[in-house]
């Protein structure tokens, strides 16, 4: 289990996701939790993972994530990419506010 908060505005909101217990799982469990966490810091808003995979540029690997947001009856794809320097539950956490600090104007 992966959990995750998140603050906002002085507000702090937090997500729990369970995914299998290796590095792949591991991934998408902390950033289903985020996106989870972010549902809430924003209400009306609809946040799904599409997918979570590391891949390598420029000689090192970096975490990308690809989320579907749905606000209202705007409908979105956000891509987010995050250095793999930490663990990787941290990465996908920060791929994932990369994909979506934009679309919700934090």
């Amino acid at each position: 289990a992966c959990t995750v908060q998140l603050l906002r505005r002085g507000s702090l909101v937090s997500g729990k996701a369970v995914e299998l217990d290796r590095e792949a799982g591991r991934a998408r469990a902390a950033a289903r939790a985020a996106l989870l966490a972010a549902e809430q810091a924003a209400r009306g808003i609809r946040l799904g993972l599409e997918g979570v995979q590391v891949a390598e540029h420029f000689g090192r690997p970096y975490l990308v994530v690809s989320v579907e947001a749905a606000f209202a009856r705007r409908f979105a794809h956000l891509p987010g990419i995050a250095p793999l320097d930490r663990s990787i539950e941290d990465a996908a956490c920060f791929a994932v506010l990369s994909a979506i600090e934009r679309w919700l104007a934090w």
